[in-house]
């Protein structure tokens, strides 16, 4: 019977999904199944100019659109326009 070696215990504790998200250079926006806003990072409140806390809650629709400037300077930016 093969035994399994046991992993050293780390004092490194395992990492915060918040913090992740938060430090995260790319805009991250997470929707709930309805469609609205339940989280976004410091990039998203950059790129749409508004604070999460006025974003939470609303549907992402609303939101953003395709025509939405911000989005369609964005989209221009990573094509390399």
């Amino acid at each position: 019977m093969a035994s399994n070696p046991k992993e050293p215990e780390s004092d490194i504790p395992p990492p915060d999904a918040e913090a992740q998200i938060s430090s995260l250079v790319f805009a991250l926006i997470l929707i709930d199944p309805n469609g609205r806003v339940a989280q976004l990072n410091h990039s998203a409140e950059s790129l749409l100019r508004t604070s999460a806390k006025r974003l939470i809650g609303q549907d992402l629709a609303t939101i953003i659109s395709p025509l939405d400037d911000r989005v369609a300077a964005w989209l221009a930016y990573d094509k390399g326009a």
